[in-house]
């Protein structure tokens, strides 16, 4: 059995055969019986936000990567958007910055992708975090965390075989909360937050080293 949410909707996959077993065999009743229950709850309703990017090549990044984008507005909603950013920016314009620090004040929610030394040392986040450049190899190296950002991802899911020239995120903030040994984290910033991830997929392909 399995569940997907999609939009306001959901599809539940049963796998298991039924026909002909229903009143027949007590676990088919069982299974059936559940079906019918579970259908006959309402879906917990549950918001859904819009990946809006700071610029066009971000929102190839995002859409690169099977997500729909679209380019940031002029008014931010923390209710309805994230606001994606990019390391190799160069950091972000002085107008822009105050634009992103309005919206985390607000509570808005920033997922930052593969930043690098320029984009963690923007004022934006005040010197609370580092960029720095690590060797990274899996193999048995990186834990998972109790965390709801990894729900669902165990040690079988953050292996892979050769060792890959990434960028991790530290801070001595203690606020700041770690993830996959620097590879992912979350930094609370006024009534928002700001999301790393740091595991490029072109430096992940790289087997280079």
């Amino acid at each position: 059995l399995m569940s997907w949410r999609h939009g306001r909707g959901e599809v539940v996959f049963c796998q298991l055969d039924l026909v002909d077993r229903v009143g027949r065999e007590p676990g088919a009743d069982q299974v059936a019986a559940n079906l019918v229950r579970y259908l006959r709850t309402p879906l917990e309703t549950r918001s859904e936000k819009t990946a809006v990017c700071i610029d066009d090549a971000t929102a190839k990044v995002v859409e690169g990567l099977g997500f729909a984008a679209a380019l940031e507005p002029k008014a931010l909603s923390a209710d309805r958007h994230v606001l994606v950013v990019t390391g190799g920016t160069g950091g972000l314009s002085a107008d822009r910055r105050e634009h992103v620090a309005g919206f985390l004040r607000k509570g808005g929610d920033v997922l930052a992708l593969y930043a690098d030394e320029a984009l963690a040392a923007d004022p934006l986040f005040a010197g609370r975090v580092k960029a720095e450049k690590a060797r990274v190899n899996t193999a048995g190296s990186i834990a998972a965390a109790p965390h709801p950002l990894l729900q669902g991802v165990g040690p079988q899911n953050l292996h892979w075989r050769a060792a890959a020239d990434l960028i991790k995120v530290t801070s001595n903030d203690k606020d700041f909360v770690s993830l996959l040994d620097g590879l992912a984290g979350a930094l609370p910033v006024g009534k928002g937050r700001v999301v790393f991830f740091q595991v490029e997929p072109k430096r992940m392909a790289d087997t280079a080293v």
